[in-house]
């Protein structure tokens, strides 16, 4: 099914579901004592509100390396894209069940971004949630003077090989410190910190 014809399913959707609301809405009124939806007999409750609480998992109750994330983390890599430069990430701010973090050009302003942490462990996909099961090393990344216990997984299909270290330990970017496709390195972990 193409974009368009997905546009036009949920339009029609969008239509039905607008004439069933107004369906039951001139229902309503009709069964009513003023013809303005308030059932007869009973009192209005003018200036009130009900509050809804949004509950957001807690950070600990995540999957992905995002639960070891703290305000001040930082990592700088390097994409194939622009092999001179050296991209940076780091998080700015963590509350009401969200994570701020900016990324962009070292040395300049970075674009924020702001994710639940429910949003975050969706993007989460570990080797073994992945289909058909990948080849799967456990390595070790040396950066500056830490030393990352990896996990490297290889995949193969649609004419593409992909080489992923995930770190489930390293807090930003899903625990993805480096990938290789087809042979050519796409991104890799060229410093980390916290403030």
């Amino acid at each position: 099914m193409n974009r368009i014809s997905l546009y036009r399913l949920a339009l029609v959707g969008l239509m039905a579901l607008s004439a069933v609301a107004c369906k039951e809405k001139a229902a309503s009124s009709k069964d009513t004592k003023d013809g303005k939806g308030t059932p007869a007999g009973a009192k209005k409750e003018l200036g009130k509100k009900k509050d809804v609480k949004i509950v957001h998992m807690k950070q600990s109750e995540m999957v992905s390396p995002w639960r070891h994330t703290k305000v001040g983390d930082w990592a700088e890599f390097k994409p194939h894209f622009s092999p001179t430069k050296t991209f940076r990430h780091e998080v700015t701010k963590i509350e009401n069940g969200s994570v701020t973090f900016t990324i962009g050009e070292k040395g300049k302003a970075g674009r924020a971004i702001t994710e639940s942490f429910e949003e975050l462990d969706k993007g989460y996909n570990p080797p073994e949630s992945l289909k058909p099961a990948p080849k799967i090393e456990e390595k070790e990344f040396k950066v500056g003077d830490k030393t990352l216990k990896c996990i490297v997984y290889y995949r193969e299909g649609l004419g593409n090989k992909t080489e992923t270290w995930l770190c489930k330990e390293f807090p930003l970017n899903n625990g993805q410190i480096r990938s290789v496709r087809n042979g050519k390195l796409e991104l890799n972990l060229v410093a980390w910190g916290r403030k």
